[in-house]
């Protein structure tokens, strides 16, 4: 299950979205999962358009110049500088963070393509998968505010996550290693087998209980 955020904190000023940046493209909350019983590098962050080499667009320091570059640009006056959105899965999902980096390139290139810059970085540090996007509220085709209207920015989120997730989820069905992995990872047991069938992390979670039960 998806939920999405449209935030309603005001990015004032330079300041607000530099510490915005820093926040969304933490490496310790992007470059390491501290919560499942894998290990992950620093591909959980990214920048859209990729205007500046790929190794700087996990770096917020670099984003920011090139958000303000954009901003400087523009000689009306700016009441915001940036919006912040979010998307998050539920844990019992089985996703792990790597997964959703195509959803958030996949949102992040919807909002380039309309001329703002957007900056994501996957969080890893809650067992719910999250992704902050950062989108620049000036655009770097016409120099004009973000204008695009919530209830269709809403509408967009939510029909591009449900279409990834469907995706997602047929993958699992039709792989079965892949989503024992998953489980194996959100609920913190191996995978065994019994001769030639399968049996996920849950599935064994749930026979060890009923031994229990039954001794």
């Amino acid at each position: 299950m998806s939920y999405i955020e449209l935030k309603n904190d005001k990015y004032e000023s330079l300041e607000d979205l530099k510490r915005l940046l820093h926040y969304i493209l933490r490496l310790d909350k992007t470059a390491e999962d501290s919560q499942r019983a894998n290990t992950i590098t620093n591909t959980l962050a990214g920048c859209q358009p990729a205007m500046i080499p790929n190794e700087y667009l996990c770096d917020p320091s670099s984003v920011y110049h090139l958000m303000l570059f954009e901003v400087r640009r523009r000689h009306k006056g700016i009441p915001q500088f940036a919006k912040h959105r979010i998307v998050s899965f539920a844990a019992t999902d089985c996703i792990l963070p790597q997964d959703v980096v195509s959803l958030a390139e996949r949102i992040a290139s919807i909002y380039a393509k309309n001329g703002y810059i957007t900056a994501y970085g996957i969080h890893a540090d809650r067992f719910n998968v999250h992704i902050h996007f950062a989108v620049c509220a000036v655009s770097f085709q016409t120099q004009n505010m973000f204008h695009i209207q919530w209830e269709a920015e809403r509408k967009m989120l939510v029909s591009v996550t449900n279409q990834w997730k469907s995706e997602f989820d047929e993958m699992l069905q039709n792989n079965i290693q892949m989503r024992q992995s998953r489980e194996a990872a959100l609920y913190g047991d191996d995978i065994v087998r019994y001769g030639s069938v399968p049996i996920t992390a849950k599935g064994q979670m749930v026979q060890n209980k009923r031994a229990k039960i039954g001794k």
